[in-house]
């Protein structure tokens, strides 16, 4: 099934996303990360105190929170990655599913679109053109 190769492929893509996501966090922060740990390794050695001012300046005008990695979240990898042909969204996998029950049930030779539409089966178009690809 399509849908299922497709769901693959988004998977792939979405753990593609993530992996570069951390790279880039890296390359972009390591220096800084470091920079941190040293000014902290020699302030504690020395038994100094450690002063929020000093850190702050090693962020380099930057929020403090960017110096470390948090994962993207649903909303940004929902924005950077695309869906590939072929997937449903979980909506019309719910009405493919149910339209497959429908037709196995289905007792003559066709079932009209008015017999799916009382069934509460409504958004048929992408059931349809997934069916046409198949």
């Amino acid at each position: 099934m399509n849908h299922e190769k497709a769901g693959n492929e988004r998977e792939q893509a979405i753990e593609e996303f993530k992996l570069q996501h951390r790279l880039n966090h890296i390359r972009t922060h390591t220096a800084n990360q470091r920079k941190l740990r040293d000014f902290l390794t020699k302030s504690l050695k020395s038994g100094g105190v450690v002063e929020l001012a000093d850190v702050r300046a090693i962020a380099a005008g930057r929020e403090l929170d960017r110096l470390f990695y948090s994962p993207p979240r649903e909303y940004v990898i929902k924005e950077n990655v695309t869906n590939p042909t072929g997937y449903l969204s979980p909506a019309e996998c719910a009405e493919t599913r149910a339209l497959v029950k429908v037709l196995s049930a289905a007792t003559g030779e066709t079932i009209s679109a008015n017999e799916l539409k009382l069934l509460g089966l409504k958004n048929l178009v992408p059931i349809f053109t997934a069916a046409a690809q198949q």
